[in-house]
C-alpha cells in the first residue's frame, strides 16, 4: 500500500512537458553603473520592480555603497514621482531611449 502523499510522476502526463520555472534575475549594481557610464544619466527604461510591478522610469542616479538607485517613474497618466528603489529589487532592465 502507498502512503496517501505518493506522487508517481510516470502516471502524470504533464510532469515532463511542463516549461521550466523562470528564476528571477536582480539587477547588480554594476548594471546600472553601466548605464550610467554610457551617459544614459536621464534616459528612460523599463523594468519590474517589487512593489510597484512593471514600470517605465527616468534613471536619475545611483548610490553604489547602498545600492539605492533614484528613479522618476512616469506615471500613465502623465507627470512623474520620485522614488529611491534598491537594486535588487530591479527584475531585468529594457532601455527604451532618451525620450519616454
Amino acid at each position: 500500500m502507498l502512503p496517501y502523499d505518493y506522487y508517481n510522476y510516470y502516471y502524470d502526463p504533464y510532469f515532463f512537458t511542463r516549461p521550466p520555472q523562470l528564476v528571477p534575475h536582480m539587477l547588480p549594481v554594476a548594471t546600472i553603473q553601466q548605464q550610467i557610464s554610457l551617459g544614459r544619466t536621464g534616459h528612460f527604461f523599463r523594468s519590474f520592480v517589487t512593489g510597484f510591478g512593471q514600470i517605465k522610469f527616468q534613471l536619475l542616479g545611483l548610490n553604489p555603497v547602498t545600492g539605492m538607485v533614484q528613479i522618476n517613474i512616469v506615471n500613465p497618466f502623465g507627470g512623474y514621482q520620485f522614488a529611491e528603489v534598491h537594486n535588487n529589487d530591479f527584475v531585468g532592465l529594457i532601455y527604451l531611449g532618451p525620450t519616454p
